[in-house]
């Protein structure tokens, strides 16, 4: 799991192409890597909204995210020098 304990538009960009280019994403400062993780619970008194690809789904109290392997593959093209 990566955790942004900053949110920069610099920090996040370099974590996306370290994690494309290179296979993964290292720790830095404002970059925290949790390993290990198969949930997160969000759990809060008062509903909160959540989106899914910028769109809004719901309000609840409780939002649980569960690791599954290859629910999502990312395809790495090819560098093709020319």
């Amino acid at each position: 799991m990566l955790v942004f304990r900053r949110l920069s538009t610099p920090l996040m960009v370099s974590t996306l192409w370290s994690a494309v280019r290179k296979g993964g994403a290292t720790a830095r400062r404002g970059l925290e890597i949790i390993e290990g993780v198969d949930e997160v619970v969000f759990d809060y008194p008062a509903p909160f909204g959540y989106q899914l690809d910028g769109d809004f789904i719901d309000e609840t109290n409780t939002l649980t995210i569960r690791h599954r392997d290859e629910a999502l593959q990312l395809i790495k093209p090819m560098l093709v020098e020319f």
